[in-house]
């Protein structure tokens, strides 16, 4: 940052705190800014009811499993319908929907030299996507092997299309057959959840197949953060578009109520493969890979994609511009509508260049390709995740001018943060899966530190030095004006603007003090090591302090982890100096920010 422009540290500021406020303009988008790509989407978009105050955290179900079949109840999981009418007959499908798939080759779906796990959950849907309808159609059948664990009397799914942030999405589901024999779903109170009841107990080393009609409706762009959402030029957006298959622990389901902060994720990875009938016209962005393409109906056509090892399978549908790269093996198809053309080849580029350096510093990207999709999004949100496929917000594109804005410094490039943010989550979510609700710092505070280790490497120290001081430790030195706070929390029991500042920021500079403790070899070797281990299963926070006392020593790991994740006694003089340094020297102006942004949000747009 320029120090010959002091007003620019203002500016910033200023800046910051309208992205905070959700404003409806180009700045409302600085959030982004502030606590990373994803982390907009978790204020009111302009217009909706503004969201309550979430100092004080909600009681939650007990996440302990229990030894029992029994699944776990949300508070709310009163059946609005019995789950025993178990009875035998003929299935019947709607007959204008295509077939759901035969079990594909999972290795088309794959790198080269990367092998499927045949004990995964599988899901086959044949589907009719209907864009100016706002709908998908179809059918899915789930086979689930279950290997060990008690006798299941039930499985459950979730329906986050029903999701309060899903803005007014819908989804529903008809008789569900598990084998020969119908079952009717129980549905939780809030219908993001159903469970149906098993005609005979599932044993380990035995598989079932449950199939069943569905549809998911989205309502226009109103409300939520775009993840469901239709534009008025027919642009349809899925994100929570199926049925999906809810965590088992011992067990019992993992069924914790929508929270407000962070993502709505649980899902295991599982081999999908997809027929979908689609207009002729319309381009299809998707996780997975395309396998094969044929004419439909008059106006139609339908298409079969691979996507092994998904944690959610999104998809975008419409009128899109597409632009492919490829190298070294895995192809990048971007998408876009209104980006300017060099700066959806800079995307293009920059998402290549991610997949690239941190395939050799964490692990090999494991698929042929990943997509990238500019976006709509709502609420200012600046970039999502989903398995094999990013969604950018469209207000991306252009912002390396905001540098100028800031200061005068041409180090703030961030566009390349944000796609590095979404494409780190690939490895972090996608390959070593973690509770969101529970633990949600094992991956993003690992995704936001990459994202300034691909700014170091690629735009260099001095924009990694930006990217540090702007992008990510802002508001968490705002929240050291009050105190710390541990790192390993919850979601709700942070507020707001406490998941902002510890999760992302904290949890983003814990992991580069490793990394300089350390050192750059015991770092990427304990990153190498944690992948491996833990590749396309469950990380949880006493593994991730297991592994690093692998490659550091037990003794070593058991301090850093009780110092920087579980403690609450970090002060700014464990951060890195900061050009806003003279904001913070002020005792009283800390809480006098916190105070304002919280009442900008509380007052809404």
């Amino acid at each position: 940052m320029n120090h010959e422009a002091p007003w620019g540290k203002w500016i910033a500021v200023g800046v910051i705190l309208l992205g905070i406020a959700g404003a409806a303009c180009a700045a409302g988008f600085a959030l982004g800014v502030l606590a990373g790509p994803e982390l907009a989407r978790r204020l009111p978009a302009a217009g909706s009811t503004p969201m309550p105050e979430a100092a004080t955290p909600r009681p939650r179900p007990s996440p302990s499993p229990s030894p029992t079949a029994t699944p776990m109840p949300t508070p709310t999981a009163t059946p609005t319908a019995s789950p025993d009418g178990a009875r035998e007959g003929p299935k019947v499908f709607a007959a204008d929907l295509p077939d759901p798939p035969p079990v594909p080759d999972w290795a088309v779906g794959l790198a080269k030299g990367e092998t499927a796990d045949p004990d995964r959950p599988i899901y086959r849907i044949g589907g009719a996507l209907e864009p100016d309808r706002g709908r998908l159609r179809g059918r899915l059948i789930l086979s689930l092997p279950y290997r060990e664990g008690p006798p299941l009397s039930a499985i459950c799914f979730r329906a986050w299309a029903n999701a309060p942030s899903s803005g007014g999405a819908r989804l529903e589901v008809g008789e569900v057959w598990v084998g020969d024999q119908a079952v009717r779903p129980a549905w939780s109170g809030d219908r993001t959840a159903f469970t149906v009841t098993l005609p005979v107990p599932l044993r380990a080393g035995e598989e079932i197949t449950v199939e069943m009609p569905f549809t998911v409706t989205v309502r226009g762009q109103g409300g939520g953060y775009g993840l469901m959402q239709k534009t008025p030029d027919g642009l349809l957006v899925l994100y929570y578009g199926y049925p999906e298959l809810a965590r088992i622990q011992e067990g019992r389901c993992v069924l914790d109520p929508p929270w407000e902060n962070g993502d709505l994720h649980q899902a295991e990875a599982s081999h999908f493969a997809l027929r979908l009938r689609l207009p002729e016209e319309a381009a299809l962005a998707i996780g997975g890979v395309v396998v094969r393409e044929v004419a439909g109906p008059p106006g139609w056509r339908e298409v079969e994609i691979v996507a092994p090892y998904v944690r959610n399978l999104a998809l975008v549908a419409g009128e899109m511009e597409e632009i492919t790269r490829e190298a070294d093996g895995v192809r990048v198809r971007g998408f876009f509508r209104s980006a300017k053309p060099k700066e959806a080849r800079r995307a293009v580029a920059d998402a290549l260049d991610a997949l690239r350096r941190f395939g050799e510093a964490f692990g090999p990207y494991p698929f042929p390709e990943l997509d990238l999709v500019e976006v709509p999004l709502g609420g200012g949100a600046a970039g999502v995740e989903a398995s094999g496929l990013i969604m950018i917000g469209e207000d991306v594109f252009g912002m390396d001018d905001l540098g100028g804005m800031l200061g005068g410094t041409g180090d703030l490039d961030i566009p390349g943060f944000v796609i590095a943010h979404e494409v780190a989550h690939q490895w972090w979510y996608g390959m070593v899966g973690n509770d969101a609700y529970r633990e949600p710092w094992l991956d993003e505070a690992m995704t936001n530190w990459s994202s300034v280790f691909w700014v170091e490497q690629a735009r260099g120290l001095e924009a990694a030095r930006t990217a540090w001081d702007l992008l990510v430790l802002l508001p968490y030195r705002l929240r050291l004006a009050e105190g710390d706070l541990p790192l390993n929390l919850p979601t709700d029991d942070y507020s707001m603007l406490d998941y902002v500042a510890v999760v992302y920021g904290k949890g983003a500079w814990m992991m580069e003090a490793l990394r300089r403790e350390m050192g750059e070899e015991r770092f990427f070797a304990f990153l190498r090591r944690y992948l491996e281990k833990h590749r396309w299963g469950w990380a949880t926070g006493a593994s991730w302090r297991e592994t690093l006392a692998e490659v550091w020593g037990r003794e070593r790991a058991e301090a850093f982890f009780r110092r920087w994740v579980a403690g609450s006694g970090i002060t700014s003089a464990d951060l890195p100096p900061s050009e806003f340094g003279a904001l913070f020297e002020d005792p009283s102006l800390g809480p006098l920010l916190r105070t304002l942004l919280e009442a900008l949000i509380e007052a809404g747009p």
